[in-house]
Formats: structure tokens, sequence, C-alpha cells
């Protein structure tokens, strides 16, 4: 990726699209070799902090190779690294910009009455911040749920079952008027 190391990441894009684009009319779009191309996709989206497209398409390449690999595969656990840097990442970066957090959250309890209930929960100090990052650090040294085969068996016919953990993906969410629900929802 020659534009990607060179920083050009619009042209890096633009590239991997017509890729993609003629591997569409080759491949299903379950083929391993989607995979690789998602984790540039992602990579592109690490390096501009675009952490939320980035993960969107690291995930997406997990998907892809856990059907071809088992779980601690290389492939598979280098995703899964990426994965993590996104979270770190993101911790990090709301502690740097705390500032500006505590700031924009301010101007919104500024248009709220303290006496009501909702004005704690929806308070952000920078101890709250503080907590938020380590939570999400710590969503990134978890295993991954991703791949694990968590019973199998044969049936006297000879056809074998698995039972495979997969991603489900997000239902609903309820906020509840508390800020670190975001945060929560992406770990």
């Amino acid at each position: 990726m020659v534009y990607y190391s060179m920083g050009k990441y619009k042209d890096a894009m633009e590239y991997l699209q017509r890729v993609l684009s003629g591997y569409k009319k080759i491949f299903t779009e379950s083929h391993q070799i989607y995979a690789g191309i998602y984790v540039n996709i992602g990579d592109i989206y690490f390096a501009q902090e675009d952490y939320s497209k980035s993960l969107e398409y690291y995930q997406l390449s997990q998907e892809i190779l856990l059907k071809y690999y088992p779980e601690d595969h290389r492939k598979v656990i280098a995703v899964k690294e990426k994965i993590n840097e996104i979270l770190l990442a993101v911790a990090d970066a709301t502690i740097a910009n705390a500032a500006y957090i505590l700031s924009e959250n301010q101007k919104d309890l500024a248009r709220m009455d303290v006496a009501n209930p909702k004005y704690d929960r929806l308070k952000l100090t920078h101890e709250r911040l503080e907590a938020i990052a380590a939570d999400t650090r710590n969503v990134a040294s978890l295993p991954s749920p991703l791949g694990r085969l968590l019973s199998q068996s044969t049936l006297p016919n000879g056809l074998r079952l698995r039972k495979v953990s997969v991603p489900f993906g997000v239902i609903g969410i309820i906020y509840e008027a508390r800020p670190n629900v975001s945060f929560d929802v992406f770990s």
C-alpha cells in the first residue's frame, strides 16, 4: 500500500474500493481475500483517528477470518490486536481531550436545573473520565469472545455439531442520562 505509506489516505481508499469492486465480480462476500482488504481499510481509518470506522472494518475482517481459521491462528490474533489498539487509542484520546469533553459537558449542564436528578448522572469529572478510560482499557485486556468453540459433539449418524460464539450486534441501548454508555457500547 504505497499510498498509505505516503500518507495519501484518500488515494489508498480509492484504490482499495476499486480492488473490492473487482473482487465482488469474482469472489463471494465471505471469501477470505476480503479480510486483508478490510484490515487495510481499517488501518486507513485508524491512521485518520476514525476509530469507529476502523473498528467496523477490523470486525468485518475478523468475522471472515474466523470462518477459515481457528481463533488462535496468527491472522485472527493480528486482527484482535488491532481491535485492542483501537480501544486503547480511544481511552488515550478520552484523557487527551478531557478539557474539551468537560467544557462541552459543562455547556450541557448549564441548560439543566441542578436539582434535576439527572444532573449528577450527566455530570462528567476528570475522575469519571479516568474511570471511563480505565474501563475501556480493561475491555482491551479481555479475551475476545468471537470464534470460541463452546461445545462440540458427534451424533450417532456421524453428523458433527459445533457451538461457536459469533457476533450478535447491538440490539438496543438505554442511555438513562449516562455519558459513559457511549464508551461502554463502543468497547
